[in-house]
């Protein structure tokens, strides 16, 4: 999904009047860092191909598409794009737009499409893994689980600890899964993971209670 925004040129006619440059996001004036961030631009009486598009945060890298480009951020902040004529003399301005950019929010993590609450053994033996979703993000942003520890509670008494390496269910874990009861409490804690901006995160717990 895109939305438009609409920028007055700076001190551009043609035709005596003024030009409208429009830039097309998808989060409004939000970008983000550690993924590519879709920008399409036009400019009222200009061929894409004559447009120079720069930035003062990261850069801009034209797609294939005509008036399509990514822009690859370096700084959380704010990020200004300068429109410009490439047939100018000095290249000369046309337009700016303003946006905001930030890191990726945390995402939730989860075991069985679920990030807590009662489970069944029988369910909870067949998942592989824990993985995370990023609810209301238009992006599809893959986060790296890097390693949690899985804890087994039996009237509020471990049972069993666990620290794991990956996203992926060892074998000594799948195996301990059958030794959990009614009422046995499961937890996923310290669950760490790298998101596509590079930074190491730590994620919220997740905690199930064994239900028959």
């Amino acid at each position: 999904m895109k939305w438009l925004l609409m920028i007055y040129c700076i001190g551009c006619f043609v035709s005596g009047r003024s030009q409208k440059c429009v830039v097309a996001n998808p989060k409004e004036n939000i970008v983000y860092l550690g993924i590519p961030n879709p920008l399409d631009f036009a400019v009222e009486g200009q061929f894409c191909k004559n447009l120079v598009i720069s930035t003062d945060n990261g850069k801009i890298e034209p797609t294939d598409e005509a008036c399509s480009y990514i822009l690859i951020l370096k700084n959380a902040g704010k990020v200004e794009i300068t429109i410009s004529d490439k047939k100018s003399k000095n290249h000369k301005v046309l337009g700016k737009a303003v946006f905001r950019a930030k890191y990726i929010p945390d995402p939730i993590a989860i075991v069985a499409g679920k990030s807590g609450g009662e489970i069944r053994k029988s369910v909870l033996k067949v998942q592989v893994g824990i993985s995370t979703v990023l609810n209301g993000f238009d992006f599809d942003i893959r986060f790296k689980i890097e390693n949690y520890t899985v804890s087994f509670f039996r009237d509020n008494k471990p049972t069993f600890t666990k620290n794991c390496n990956g996203a992926i269910f060892p074998q000594e874990v799948i195996a301990a899964f059958d030794t959990l009861q009614t009422n046995d409490r499961v937890i996923f804690s310290r669950i760490n993971c790298k998101s596509p901006d590079g930074k190491s995160r730590t994620l919220l717990p997740i905690e199930f209670v064994i239900v028959d």
